[in-house]
Formats: C-alpha cells, structure tokens, sequence
C-alpha cells in the first residue's frame, strides 16, 4: 500500500489490526490510527510524513518491521477518539477538534495502555518519541526502539523566566565563540513569535533533566535487556552510547550515523577531533557488535566499515584545510570554513567544525595561530 493524503492515511473507529504487509504512508495527520485499540503483528511500515505516527488508546505490538518520521509524538498513547481530524480552527489536523469529514468518532474512556513485544521501531520525532498520558501504563519487554529527537535548540530570553517560574537556560543563538564572533542569532520576527508563544516554546525547548546518569560501562535495564553505557564524546562532550552485549545491539545516537559525517564541536575544550577518532576506534573494537540503531537514518550492520569511512572523510578534511591554507595563508576560521564547506552551509556549525579541525593541527604542532581584532587566524606551514 502506497498512500499519500491530508488526513489519517489508515483509520478505524474502533480497533485496527495489521498482520503483515508492506505499506509507504505520508499524511499531514496521523499516519496509523485507531480510537479504541490498534495491534500490529507484523508487516513493513515505513512513514515518512505524518503529524503523529502511530496513534492509539490501546496499542500493541507484537512484531514487524516500523520507521517513522512525525512532526509531534512519533508513537502516542491518545485518549479516547481521534482529535486530529481535518477541523477548521487548530493545528495540524485542526487539532484540538473530532473526527474529520464523515468520521464517527467513538470515545474511549477505559485506561490507556502501550505494549511492545517485537519489532524493530526507529522513531525520528519533533515531539516525543513515545508519547503518554501520565495515566497511561506503558510495557516493553521486547523488541528493539530507537527514538531520535529532532529539537537541538533552545528558544527565550535567556534572563528570563518562563511560564512556571523556571529560570531559562542560556540561549545557543547570538553567543560568542572562542574563535571570535557569535552565532546566528534568530530574525527579529522569529524572536517576535516565539515571545508571543513563550509557554508552548518552553515545553518543546526545555533542556530535558534526566531520570538516570550513567557513566562508562555502567549497567542499565531497559525493555528487559541488560544495557551498558559506552562513554563516546567527541559529537558533544558527554555523548553515550548503548551496548546490548547479549543481542549485539548498539544505541549509536549520534555517535555513528550511516550516510551522514556527525558534527564535531568546535565548542568542546581541548581536541575534541582526536576524543571522537578514540571513541571511534573504540566501538569499532567491540567484535559482537551486530546491529546499529542511529539517531539519523536506517539500522545498519557494517560498523567497522563505516567508522573507516568516517575517519577517511576527518582525515580528506585537514587535508583540505592544508591545500586551503597554502593558497590563503593567514586566516580566520570563518574565511577557512567558507573555503571548506559549500556555500548552503555555511554558518556557525561550519565554523566550528573547521574550528575543531585546526585546532587538531595546532595541538599537533601542524598549525600555527594568532589573534586579529578579536578573530583567530590560523597558518598550517
């Protein structure tokens, strides 16, 4: 099944059972919904565009092979009917409302639940990966979930409060930067919009506080597995994986992704390049490494050989930035990331990048560098 539509692209009333199949949905609503209950067994569902993926009061599954991206919760635990109908007046879906055009929707009013017993579930939500009502019971004894969150930034004045009383964190837009400067800060109308909706803004941008702090190798239970923290920083100062030894199964995060070079922060102290090649070299050591559940993209199994390429593109890159510096001599990190990068990418997360990497040279002793009005500038010799 290969559907593309406005509204839910699979719907029930009342309850809704997938045995198998393979089905291509993108929706600007839900993309699998059921008002009272929705199991599935098996089958291949990839979507690749909905509001909310999966959507239901009751929800079980039991096998199957599940990849969803979603603009809200990728897999949520709704009470009762479907609000997410195509009704005038609200947000996607006109949501808050009932059902869309000759939709009867039944209310549900028994407890919520979510169960998942098998499967392969990737999840890349802007909202919840796995949303749920605080009355709701959630059970995962099997299967295999990876959920990535697409929201990196924090929005608000960063003096001020908001809606609760909660100092807000300090704002990643318009900082300096240790290679002089700042980062973008927002358009003032964008600035504008989120002031006027500063108590949603703050729900969605909040740096989250964890439940749990791991460190390296410690153990952790989650969906009935044994997992074990892999201290990986380099991408971010305090990155981690997660290791399944039993199943082979690594939680990559942003560590290692399968078609896409992870950032390497300019912001982190010291080398943060040759932290990222060490945690590198370190995953690609664990011989029983069999699957790889990213942030970004699809499981993949060939993690040696693509930590091979990863390094191979770090190494082209200082490469590059010798050519570069050849040619320009003298200069500052935002003229070398303009030589460095194309011109669609150019901005902060260039220039600290580039950052990183001359930094690399110079702690090697392959680089020299000074400060100009306020700016670094770099020699590679």
């Amino acid at each position: 099944f290969v559907i593309d539509s406005s509204d839910d692209a699979i719907h029930s009333n009342g309850d809704l059972t997938i045995n198998g199949g393979e089905f291509t949905l993108a929706t600007g609503d839900d993309a699998v919904h059921a008002d009272v209950s929705l199991t599935i067994n098996d089958g291949k569902i990839d979507i690749t565009r909905s509001y909310e993926g999966i959507e239901s009061a009751l929800i079980t599954i039991n096998g199957g092979d599940i990849s969803l991206v979603s603009s809200d919760d990728g897999i949520n635990v709704a009470d009762g009917n479907d609000g997410s109908g195509m009704n005038p007046g609200g947000g996607p879906g006109g949501r808050p409302g009932g059902g869309g055009p000759g939709q009867t929707t039944t209310t549900y009013t028994g407890d919520n639940y979510l169960y998942i017993n098998g499967g392969v579930i990737v999840v890349e939500a802007a909202g919840d990966g796995i949303g749920t009502p605080a009355a709701a019971r959630m059970s995962l004894p099997g299967g295999t979930t990876t959920a990535a969150s697409m929201v990196h930034a924090i929005v608000g004045d960063s003096e001020g409060d908001d809606a609760e009383g909660e100092a807000l964190p300090p704002s990643p837009f318009g900082r300096p930067t240790p290679w002089g400067g700042t980062t973008e800060d927002l358009p003032p109308e964008r600035k504008a919009e989120l002031a006027a909706n500063i108590a949603e803004a703050i729900r969605w941008f909040r740096v989250p506080l964890p439940s749990v702090r791991l460190a390296d190798q410690d153990p952790i239970v989650l969906a009935g597995r044994e997992w074990f923290g892999l201290y990986t920083p380099g991408h971010t100062a305090d990155h981690l994986c997660l290791f399944d030894p039993t199943e082979g199964v690594l939680l990559a995060g942003d560590h290692v992704l399968p078609t896409i070079t992870p950032h390497i922060s300019g912001m982190i102290e010291g080398d943060p390049l040759a932290r990222y090649v060490e945690s590198l070299d370190r995953i690609a050591s664990f011989d029983d490494i069999r699957l790889v559940l990213p942030a970004h993209g699809q499981p993949f199994t060939r993690l040696v050989a693509r930590v091979g390429e990863i390094k191979a593109h770090h190494d082209d890159r200082l490469e590059q930035l010798r050519t570069i510096s050849h040619d320009t001599g003298w200069a500052s990190v935002q003229d070398l990331s303009r030589r460095l990068f194309a011109e669609r990418s150019w901005g902060s997360m260039a220039e600290s990048e580039t950052y990183a990497h001359l930094e690399h040279l110079r702690l090697r002793h392959e680089a020299e560098r000074r400060e100009a009005a306020g700016r670094l500038e770099y020699l590679i010799p």
